[in-house]
């Protein structure tokens, strides 16, 4: 077996790289005030979306916390957080914009809320 050299490897993966497009992403600044992480992802019709792709995201540094992906009828949740803590929802899945939601845990908020997923162009 002879090996593969390093230009030849490097140059497959810039190539491959290069083939994928970035999903575009649709950014909702304004903080929905949530008692508890559930909700389900819709299209612009207000039809929901299963098996979509949904991140739980720490707001300071929007590392990922936790996964997971919405069921059948497209609803998702997350175990309780802090009150008081500020996070991030991003939901994605192919032929669809990825959304990103700021969200803010409280006392008094929502139970649950929508995910609106625009169509890719």
């Amino acid at each position: 077996m002879t090996p593969v050299k390093l230009p030849v490897l490097l140059s497959f993966f810039i190539a491959f790289s290069v083939a994928v497009p970035a999903q575009e992403l649709v950014v909702h600044a304004k903080p929905v005030r949530l008692r508890h992480i559930d909700g389900v992802v819709v299209n612009a019709a207000g039809n929901s979306i299963p098996y979509v792709f949904v991140e739980l995201r720490d707001a300071q540094d929007h590392h990922v916390l936790a996964t997971n992906y919405a069921d059948g009828n497209g609803k998702f949740s997350f175990p309780d957080r802090k009150r008081g803590e500020q996070l991030e929802i991003r939901a994605s899945i192919a032929g669809f914009k990825a959304a990103q939601y700021a969200i803010s845990i409280a006392i008094v908020g929502k139970e649950s809320f929508k995910v609106v997923l625009p169509a890719a162009k």
